[in-house]
């Protein structure tokens, strides 16, 4: 089922069966009859009038959700069964690795080259379709002490109240401080709640160790936020920059006093020591050994939604033959304008992908007649990374076609893709210049098209191939970063890294064979192609221990293939591997 179906199936769907013609304006009035008949009946199980309608409805208070969109025209998502962050509020608390803004006090600012949609904040809401509440971000603060950016002392209630979801993303600089003689934080310990005194005296000693002032936060933070989940994100580990010296030798006990915390309060927590930033490749994902760079606040935007995906948080989507609420709000957009005014000149950030299967998109030739071709496709790879090559006939540019969408309307989405050709000069494509044997990411936000097809390209100059990736078709006047469609979502593989658990069976490919003193091979793990630099390699064994094998590599093994030589005495009687492993 297409995401947006013709006005006629629409008006089949209306309970009151409107009769003549159908305008947004009516269409929202219907809308907003049937959601107030749906609140009044709240408590009742089935509402027969709009049960094809709304049949992933699951609570009065996301009713109230979808009809006051309706009433105010907005564009926020609505939450369902599948990824409950959809159209929730969600604040954050955090220090300099959280905070964006105009400000020269924050550690991301545009004066330094960041947009919002750069830092992990802004990707996280991308990533599930949540809407910020509150970003409180503050360059330098910690848990501990008593100044107005203290986290304890001083920001327990700063978020909004009705926030849905609230993240804690705070001791990075207790950490560094950690039980340094005379300035230090101490670590402290876990207290009984009586004990921990008043959260507003300035004389409070609790005020001044890390673990009593983290409890006075969430005592403070918890009858306060009583609709809210909160959770706890540990620092990430820093490193001094251009070495693998680790800056904080403490980094463990803070982070797993964190979780104990947490466990004691029964809150969701996110070890993110376990994002994948090791001493090793920090220069990838940091610039100073502690602060993210854009890559870095990507791998930390996908890690958290990918625990969000353990949580139960965010699912995958799958499809359905009803119409969800989303579809419905696809429906209204859809519709001829009447007289409900639209707002123009606002920025709009784009988000998820809506279409899957982009990474390596596959597209169809105008002409595909041999003598005629207009791209002829092909799957390669390179030191870039995988790509397809379009190659049309001497005598003809690249034109090709896919990624059908009906019913967009102008101006409300965007779209972008990687493209790349080796021609002598610059080549234009969506109406911009790209440079030759560089790949160059090109947006068209807000865009008018005529076609349906969204991914629908031609060039400008004779024989020459061109090369494309990364495809995206995003709802929003702002185009962001390539994602993969939410369902495409594989927890702990990302573009840059392997960090994952897997079942030993045969579907790893797992043979007796040769290649110097090794007599064994594994052969299908995901991404294998791309490792760069095995991590770790361990064995989850039938008996509960757990075995290490060092220094694997991948080779091109004596049959040809890429794999992982090794030997059968070193692997025992697994059930599980874990693997973890930088990709090129």
């Amino acid at each position: 089922m297409s995401n947006v179906s013709t006005l006629e199936e629409i008006k089949g769907l209306l309970p009151d069966n409107n009769n003549g013609e159908i305008t947004e304006a009516k269409l929202r009035e219907s809308f907003e009859k049937t959601f107030s008949e749906l609140d009044r009946k709240a408590d009742s199980s089935r509402i027969e009038s709009v049960e094809r309608v709304l049949p992933l409805v699951a609570t009065k208070e996301e009713l109230k959700a979808v009809e006051d969109k309706i009433n105010s025209g907005g564009s926020t998502p609505v939450p369902s069964v599948n990824n409950k962050l959809a159209g929730k509020k969600i604040s954050f608390i955090g220090d300099s690795i959280t905070s964006w803004g105009e400000s020269t006090n924050n550690e991301y600012t545009p004066a330094k080259g960041y947009a919002y949609e750069d830092v992990w904040t802004a990707q996280l809401l991308s990533l599930t379709g949540g809407v910020k509440a509150t970003l409180d971000g503050r360059a330098g603060s910690r848990v501990t002490g008593i100044d107005g950016d203290a986290f304890a002392f001083s920001r327990t209630k700063v978020v909004a109240q009705d926030s849905d979801f609230i993240f804690i993303f705070m001791g990075a600089n207790d950490q560094r401080a950690l039980n340094v003689p005379t300035t230090g934080v101490p670590l402290g310990e876990i207290k009984d709640k009586t004990s921990l005194g008043d959260i507003t005296n300035v004389n409070n000693p609790n005020l001044k160790k890390f673990t009593e002032a983290y409890q006075l936060a969430l005592e403070n933070m918890l009858p306060y936020y009583k609709k809210s989940q909160i959770i706890l994100m540990t620092p990430l580990r820093s490193f001094h920059e251009g070495s693998t010296d680790d800056q904080n030798k403490d980094s463990d006990k803070l982070a797993e006093r964190i979780i104990d915390i947490a466990k004691m309060y029964g809150i969701k927590w996110i070890d993110m020591r376990e994002v994948g930033i090791t001493k090793y490749n920090h220069g990838i994902y940091f610039y100073d050994g502690l602060h993210p760079n854009k890559r870095g606040h990507r791998l930390i935007a996908e890690y958290v939604t990918s625990k969000m995906l353990e949580f139960g948080t965010v699912g995958k989507l799958e499809a359905s033959d009803y119409y969800t609420k989303t579809q419905i709000d696809e429906k209204l957009k859809a519709l001829p304008k009447g007289n409900t005014p639209t707002p123009s000149g606002n920025m709009v950030i784009g988000g998820a992908n809506l279409f899957k299967n982009t990474a390596l998109p596959l597209l169809s030739p105008n002409n595909p007649s041999p003598s005629e071709n207009t791209g002829t496709s092909a799957v390669m790879s390179d030191a870039t990374g995988s790509f397809v090559r379009y190659t049309p006939v001497s005598h003809q540019v690249v034109g090709v076609y896919g990624f059908k969408m009906e019913g967009i309307v102008a101006g409300t989405h965007s779209r972008s893709m990687d493209f790349r050709h080796s021609h002598t000069g610059n080549v234009t494509i969506w109406g911009q210049s790209i440079p030759p044997n560089v790949w160059t990411r090109v947006k068209q936000e807000a865009f008018n098209l005529d076609s349906s097809w969204m991914g629908a390209f031609t060039s400008d100059v004779q024989g020459v191939a061109v090369d494309i990736r990364n495809f995206k078709l995003e709802k929003g006047t702002k185009a962001t970063d390539w994602t993969p469609h939410i369902s495409e979502y594989n927890l702990g593989i990302s573009d840059t890294m392997v960090d994952t658990v897997l079942p030993w069976t045969h579907d790893l490919e797992v043979v007796a064979e040769t290649n110097g003193a090794n007599d064994r091979v594994i052969y299908k793990l995901p991404r294998i192609e791309s490792f760069a630099e095995i991590l770790e390699f361990r064995l989850i064994q039938r008996s509960g221990t757990v075995t290490e094998i060092k220094g694997l590599k991948v080779i091109t093994t004596s049959t040809g293939r890429k794999g992982i030589p090794l030997k059968a005495a070193e692997i025992g009687d697994p059930v599980k591997v874990y693997i973890k492993a930088l990709l090129k």
